[in-house]
């Protein structure tokens, strides 16, 4: 998103002040519709300052609710009421951890919404929106060569969705507008290399860049023709996706889009990787001109979805760590490292996307280090979080200065607030969800313990408390449960006869 207000004497362009209007024109009223009864997410952990930082980023998330099938993109209603596709993908994978039933649906009929927008389309022509109003009678979309990610996101979401719920009927009703998302990307390959081009722009950047993708790298960025973090996110929905057709006794497709994710991932690996500053460029120009910037969000949602060899992980985590201080350090974390050269982007430096820091890149950069088993290194984050940012009772702000730690005049961002629930469910205590599958880690960092936690999973209630011991031990409902490499697996489907399932981890004390 664009930023409405920006401080420090920096005066909006005039293509700013246009959005900031029409945003406020299209803009559909509601009410909050929050959580009632038991308390989900966090309920208390060895670290109460902790404890409270998720609470608010859970109140910020609730707060963004405007009716049975909308979140807004922050708490005050800035940027309006209707949903935005990247702000919903933060906003979802956060806030399912803290969800009652009621938010459940909210948000799947969210995903529902959006999925009539998604239709087979020539690849000439924009496939979906960017967002949908609140009514889910309209839609937003920008020119061809844009939004890649957010279509894609719209899978990722989906499937997350279909992860907590269980509910089958959903999975196949949104699955064909799944695949339509995917056969169209794939014809935004114009150049034969399997990975994705993109808009062109050649003047300099003075309100959005060319925007393939967003996510990371920011829609005031430049980020021409052959992005990055595009391909990046054909790479994630293009595996998870495969999860879930083996589910739905999809399995043809399932083998090709899990050879089609192989070969974007050594594409990748071959074109865009870059070995002298440890990670991967940020764009390739049109004439081939490759820019090498570091954007943190990027390389460590590599790392985290698989895409990143070994070695690739190590260097990336290594850079990650040796400019801990203004990556993480000031607010976690940092879009990129250092700023973009004049022109390529109209933010002005430190500031937004040019060097700016967005507590949702934290989500990447702790589970990063859990995929790595540096759990120390994933607390850090949450420490800083927890202590160092400001917030407000709605959580997270909008963005902050890259240097400096000030804060936006947007507080409550949805997808900033997701991205720190996110991190710290996954990451941190290391609960994640692979299709069936309800995953949690084994251990987690010691001065977390004891703690408890509550999930609204698949119709029941799941309560969940962590202790140490001399042994490292889990139990469902009583019934003892093994660990393979590191994390115990467990299916659970509901059944009216147990709408309360018990959780026990026990972590090794070492």
């Amino acid at each position: 998103m664009l930023e409405p207000v920006i401080k420090e004497n920096y005066k909006m362009n005039r293509y700013e002040i246009i959005l900031i209007l029409l945003i406020a024109a299209v803009s559909f009223g509601g009410e909050s519709n929050g959580n009632t009864g038991k308390q989900y997410g966090l309920i208390s952990c060895g670290r109460p300052e902790i404890t409270e930082a998720l609470s608010k980023a859970g109140n910020g998330i609730l707060k963004c609710t405007v009716n049975d099938k909308t979140h807004s993109a922050d708490a005050g209603r800035l940027w309006g009421n209707g949903t935005w596709l990247n702000d919903n993908f933060f906003g979802t994978r956060g806030g399912l951890y803290i969800a009652d039933q009621n938010q459940q649906d909210i948000f799947k009929r969210e995903m529902e919404k959006v999925s009539k927008f998604f239709n087979a389309t020539p690849a000439n022509e924009q496939i979906g929106p960017f967002g949908v109003s609140s009514d889910g009678t309209d839609c937003s979309k920008n020119v061809i060569g844009m939004d890649y990610d957010r279509f894609l996101e719209f899978v990722l979401t989906s499937i997350r969705v279909y992860e907590f719920s269980g509910d089958m009927k959903f999975a196949n009703q949104i699955y064909p507008h799944m695949l339509n998302v995917i056969d169209w990307i794939k014809m935004q390959d114009t150049d034969g290399d399997v990975l994705l081009e993109g808009r062109v722009m050649n003047e300099p950047v003075t309100g959005v860049g060319s925007g393939a993708s967003g996510t990371y790298i920011g829609d005031t960025v430049r980020n021409n023709y052959k992005d990055f973090g595009a391909s990046l996110f054909y790479y994630d929905a293009l595996i998870n996706l495969a999860k879930l057709e083996d589910v739905l006794g999809k399995k043809s497709a399932a083998s090709s889009h899990r050879e089609l994710a192989s070969r974007v991932k050594n594409a990748l690996s071959k074109i865009m990787w870059n070995q002298s500053n440890s990670g991967y460029l940020a764009w390739i120009e049109p004439n081939g001109v490759k820019q090498d910037y570091w954007v943190t969000g990027n390389n460590l949602h590599a790392v985290q979805c698989g895409l990143t060899n070994s070695k690739q992980t190590s260097m990336i985590i290594k850079k990650l760590n040796d400019n801990r201080d203004v990556l993480i350090d000031v607010v976690p974390c940092r879009t990129v490292l250092g700023v973009y050269a004049k022109d390529l982007c109209s933010n002005p430096e430190n500031y937004y996307w040019n060097g700016g820091s967005w507590t949702l890149v934290s989500a990447p950069a702790m589970l990063a280090y859990r995929k790595t088993n540096d759990l120390n290194g994933a607390m850090h984050i949450m420490d800083v979080l927890a202590n160092k940012v400001i917030m407000t009772e709605n959580g997270y702000y909008e963005s902050y200065w890259g240097y400096t730690g000030k804060e936006n005049v947007c507080p409550g961002l949805l997808m900033n607030n997701g991205g720190v629930i996110w991190g710290f469910f996954a990451g941190v205590l290391g609960v994640d969800t692979s299709c069936d599958k309800l995953i949690i880690s084994d251990t987690v960092p010691k001065d977390i313990l004891p703690a408890e936690a509550r999930i609204r999973y698949r119709g029941s209630d799941l309560e969940i408390k962590w202790s140490s011991g001399t042994k490292a031990k889990a139990s469902l409902d009583g019934v003892s449960c093994k660990a393979r490499n590191g994390q115990y697996e467990f299916k659970i489907n509901h059944d009216v006869r147990m709408p309360v399932h018990s959780i026990n981890i026990v972590v090794a004390e070492k």
